[in-house]
């Protein structure tokens, strides 16, 4: 192989590692989770202040917007001068949570390809969880 065919395949598997697109980048599918089902026997109240507890735990931050409705915002503070934001929209009954993306900074999230730093969805994960945790619990 003559020092030519080297570089250049040096340069092709340059820029394949660079155009990987989402894992080089950190991003993933923006994570919308399916709707969570509420346990028989509560009442909507009860449902309310089960995601309110479930948000407080992990350190988000709650706005009501209603019956059946409320806003949460989750900051993080990054390395140097970066911040990170998610505001999400919760809605919610006494047979379902809905948990759905309302927009971000600092995340790049991207509409067209509908994708969104993984910070994203690891906290979505987790609050999710979460509101299963409480909600199961009487």
């Amino acid at each position: 192989m003559t020092t030519r065919n080297v570089h250049s395949l040096g340069v092709v598997f340059l820029a394949l590692l660079l155009g990987s697109g989402p894992a080089w980048a950190g991003t993933d599918p923006l994570y919308n989770p399916d709707p969570i089902p509420v346990p028989d026997g509560k009442n909507l109240e009860r449902v309310k202040s089960d995601i309110h507890k479930a948000l407080l735990n992990k350190d988000w931050q709650v706005k009501h917007l209603g019956p059946g409705r409320l806003e949460a915002k989750q900051i993080d503070t990054g390395k140097g001068d970066k911040v990170y934001v998610a505001v999400i929209d919760i809605k919610y009954d006494t047979k379902t949570v809905r948990i759905t993306y309302k927009e971000s900074k600092g995340l790049d999230y991207n509409k067209e390809k509908n994708e969104i730093d993984s910070k994203y969805t690891r906290w979505i994960r987790k609050l999710e969880k979460n509101i299963v945790k409480f909600l199961e619990s009487y």
